[in-house]
């Protein structure tokens, strides 16, 4: 992995939490967006960085460096939707039927209802153990165009930073 491509990458990556954040702050100041939502910088963070330094991910990373803004984004939103939905559907915690879950989406991360509803059934009408490589194929295949990487390490890594920030936040 070349060091300009992690340097490019965190540029992306600092730009889009910027400007994510800054109506996170505001969303949350006006208690109009569940508090889970804070954790999210901290997740993303974590993963992607957790990801840039494990020798086995070098190829999932290195998908993710090739990433424009746009892409970068829309992967940002998978992720965070996989975080709540795992949370939701795996761990039985009831958040997507939240108001506060709902209005997070389409304020801070620009889901809006109906795209939030198609996305969450998508993912519930797979079998156990289809969902997360589903999640995966719509990253690397069908957004970043990398018919080569699974995503395999990246899994492992997207647990763990969930994981991770569960327990700095103790929802």
């Amino acid at each position: 992995m070349k060091f300009w491509d992690k340097v490019q990458f965190n540029i992306k990556f600092g730009k889009l939490s910027k400007k994510r954040n800054q109506i996170l702050m505001r969303q949350i100041e006006l208690e109009q967006a569940h508090p889970l939502f804070s954790l999210m910088p901290l997740y993303l963070g974590r993963f992607f960085e957790s990801l840039s330094q494990d020798p086995n991910a070098e190829d999932d990373f290195r998908a993710f460096t090739k990433a424009d803004e746009n892409q970068l984004d829309f992967i940002m939103k998978m992720l965070v939707l996989w975080f709540f939905w795992s949370l939701d559907r795996l761990e039985k915690r009831i958040l997507l039927s939240e108001r506060l879950i709902q209005n997070g989406f389409s304020q801070i991360w620009e889901i809006d209802d109906e795209k939030l509803e198609w996305l969450i059934g998508q993912l519930d009408s797979l079998n156990p153990g289809e969902q997360l490589p589903f999640l995966w194929n719509l990253i690397f295949k069908n957004i970043l165009k990398d018919e080569t990487t699974t995503g395999l390490f990246s899994m492992m890594h997207l647990r763990n930073a969930q994981i991770g920030v569960l327990e700095l936040g103790n929802p």
